[in-house]
């Protein structure tokens, strides 16, 4: 009696897997095979985008180092070019102070010009420089990247706005738009507006 009871609810269980009542062999292994061919594309997606990545990258860097390059070569032609900070403190107005412990380039802009500036050395402002010659340069290549560059560079010889910093000397820009030369000349710090020194 037990015995028939049980091929009896083998007999339902059979019918109810045939039903659709739980998946089959087939239906397992098509799910798997769904399940790791989606985890393929997704692998390959991310070693795609991290393949274009790192040849942006090195195209970056191989930029930047040239764009330096060109930009260094030309430092001297630049506006300020070659001035140091006591002779180019000789001319024009300049708001004095003088030098005192622990001073920052940003507490004595703060203090000389009654406000916040972003103070660049001549690092900072090549690097920017080259960053939107980069910026120009991928968005729209223009043939050859050596004709390019000095181009570029010839023309901020022409323009004379990026002022070649030398040491002791920094830009400050205020929140205004203001520009400004900094000068630290033995125990002062001495400020002027840019169009002061034109």
């Amino acid at each position: 009696m037990s015995t028939d009871k049980h091929s009896r609810t083998s007999a339902t269980e059979v019918k109810a897997q045939e039903s659709g009542g739980s998946k089959g062999p087939r239906e397992k292994s098509f799910l798997r095979s769904l399940i790791f061919l989606f985890v393929i594309v997704a692998i390959a997606a991310t070693v795609a985008d991290f393949r274009s990545e790192h040849v942006v990258d090195d195209d970056k860097a191989a930029f930047v180092s040239q764009a330096e390059q060109a930009i260094d070569a030309v430092k001297a032609d630049l506006w300020l070019g070659g001035m140091a900070a006591e002779s180019l403190t000789e001319q024009g107005d300049w708001n004095r102070l003088n030098d005192y412990a622990r001073s920052t380039l940003d507490d004595v802009v703060n203090k000389l010009l009654g406000t916040t500036a972003v103070v660049y050395d001549w690092s900072g402002l090549k690097m920017e420089e080259i960053d939107r010659l980069w910026k120009a340069w991928e968005a729209a290549p223009q043939g050859d990247l050596n004709t390019y560059l000095a181009d570029a560079v010839a023309a901020l010889v022409a323009a004379q706005e990026l002022p070649g910093l030398e040491g002791g000397l920094w830009l400050a820009v205020t929140p205004d738009g203001g520009r400004y030369i900094l000068a630290s000349v033995g125990e002062q710090w001495a400020i002027c507006p840019e169009e002061a020194l034109r």
